[in-house]
C-alpha cells in the first residue's frame, strides 16, 4: 500500500526493474533474485483462482509477492476506467539452432492477426466490462454508477468516453534476445476503452496517479482502474528474457500491459501489475500460417544476422571471430529461417476471447478478497 505522493516512488521502482533487465538473467546472483525472470501461469476453469492469482501477480526472485487486498474494509467501489488492449501483431527475435552461425543465427518472427474488426473487438470490452461490474457485485462489493465521477477530477476525461471506438497503436519492445546489438522492435495493438468510462486514464507502461486520488476521498469508495492485455500467441514482448517461441496461437494475458490500480480514500493506493504471462485454455486457430516475406524483410533480417555476427566478434574479441567467419552462413540462416506467420480469426473469435477474459477477470478480482 503506498501513501501519496507516490511517483517517486513509482520512478525508483521503475529504475530498479530497468537496472535488473539490463543484465542476463543467469548473472550470479542477479541470477538468483530474478529467478531467470517471468514465467508462464495456467488458468483453466477448473483452478484454485486465488492460487493463481497469487502466481500470477508475484515477481520473481526471492523478495517477489502479490500484491495485498485493500485493508481499509470499504465495499463500496467504483469502476472509472476498464480498457483492452488486442495485440494485432506480435514481433519477436528468437535464437537459431544453425551450428556455428553463433549470435548471427537469430531471426525475426512476426505473427499478425487477421479478421478480427474493430467492432468485434469492442465488443468485447464491453461484455468484460459488464461482466466485471458483476463479478464484483458477486463479490458483495457495492458498484457505484460511473455517473457518481461526473463532479470529480474524472469529469474531463469523461467527456471523451464512447467517441471513437477503438484506436490502433504501435508501441516498441526491447529485442527479446540479449545480444550487444539490442534493437527495438513494433508491436500493433488495438485498444478497446469500455462503454461510459474514461478512456485516458492509462498510462501504456506505468499508469499515472490522476484523478483517482481525489475521487476516492470526495466519495469515500475505492476507485478502480482496470486495464487487460490480450495476446493470441504463444511469446511475449516483456523485453529482457528469451520468449518460448511455437508456431501453435493461444490466447494469453500479458504481463506487458495487463494491471490494476485502487485509490483508497486517504491519499493511499495499491497497484497489481499482473508480473506472469497466464494462458488461457482457448486458441483462435489450431496453427498459425506462414506467409511469405517481403523483399525489404529479408533483406532487412540478413542484414541483422551479419550484425549480431560483428557485434559477437566486438563484444569477445578473438573469441568472436568464429561469428565472423560465419558470417555469411549466419546472414543466410537468419534470411531463410525467418518468417512471417498469420493467425486468422474465426466466426468464433468474439465468444472465445470474451470467454478467456472473463476467467482471467475470475483470477484477478481475487486481488480484492476481503482481508
Amino acid at each position: 500500500m503506498t501513501k501519496l505522493p507516490g511517483r517517486a516512488a513509482l520512478a525508483v521502482s521503475a529504475l530498479t526493474l530497468i537496472a535488473l533487465g539490463s543484465a542476463p538473467a543467469h548473472a550470479g546472483l542477479l541470477g538468483k533474485l530474478t529467478d531467470s525472470g517471468p514465467k508462464r501461469v495456467e488458468l483453466s476453469e477448473a483452478s484454485d483462482k486465488a492460487a493463481v492469482y497469487k502466481e500470477a501477480f508475484t515477481p520473481a526472485g526471492m523478495f517477489g509477492k502479490a500484491p495485498e487486498a485493500p485493508s481499509n474494509g470499504l465495499r463500496k467501489v467504483v469502476v472509472a476506467g476498464f480498457q483492452v488492449e488486442f495485440a494485432t501483431e506480435q514481433k519477436a527475435i528468437a535464437r537459431g539452432a544453425g551450428a556455428g552461425a553463433g549470435l548471427a543465427s537469430t531471426t525475426d518472427v512476426i505473427y499478425t492477426l487477421k479478421g478480427a474488426s474493430d467492432a468485434q473487438m469492442q465488443a468485447v470490452a464491453d461484455r468484460l466490462h459488464a461482466a466485471f461490474l458483476a463479478k464484483l457485485r458477486d463479490k458483495g462489493f457495492e458498484v457505484l454508477p460511473v455517473s457518481a465521477l461526473a463532479q470529480t477530477g474524472y469529469q474531463e476525461s469523461l467527456t471523451k468516453a464512447n467517441q471513437a471506438p477503438a484506436h490502433h497503436e504501435r508501441g516498441t519492445a526491447i529485442d527479446l534476445l540479449i545480444t550487444p546489438t539490442e534493437k527495438e522492435v513494433d508491436n500493433a495493438s488495438v485498444i478497446a476503452t469500455a462503454k461510459d468510462t474514461a478512456p485516458d486514464v492509462f498510462a501504456r507502461y506505468t499508469a499515472g496517479l490522476g484523478p483517482g486520488p481525489g475521487a476516492a476521498d470526495a466519495l469515500q469508495v475505492n476507485v478502480i482502474h482496470l486495464r487487460l492485455k490480450l495476446n493470441f500467441a504463444r511469446f511475449e514482448e516483456s523485453g529482457w528474457f528469451n520468449p518460448e517461441i511455437d508456431n501453435q496461437p493461444q490466447n494469453m494475458l500479458s504481463p506487458g500491459g495487463t494491471f490494476m490500480q485502487v485509490f483508497m480514500p486517504g491519499g493511499l493506493h495499491i497497484d497489481y501489475p499482473l508480473a506472469n504471462s497466464v494462458v488461457l485454455p482457448h486458441r483462435l486457430a489450431d496453427k498459425a500460417v506462414p506467409v511469405e516475406a517481403t523483399t525489404g524483410q529479408t533483406a532487412q533480417r540478413a542484414a541483422g544476422g551479419a550484425a549480431r555476427a560483428l557485434g559477437g566478434f566486438l563484444k569477445g574479441g578473438l573469441s568472436g571471430a568464429s561469428d565472423i567467419v560465419g558470417g555469411a552462413v549466419g546472414a543466410a540462416h537468419s534470411t531463410l529461417a525467418s518468417g512471417n506467420y498469420e493467425v486468422a480469426a474465426g466466426a468464433d473469435y468474439e465468444e472465445l476471447l470474451a470467454q478467456d477474459g472473463m476467467l482471467a477477470l475470475s483470477m484477478i478480482i481475487e486481488a480484492l478478497a476481503k482481508p
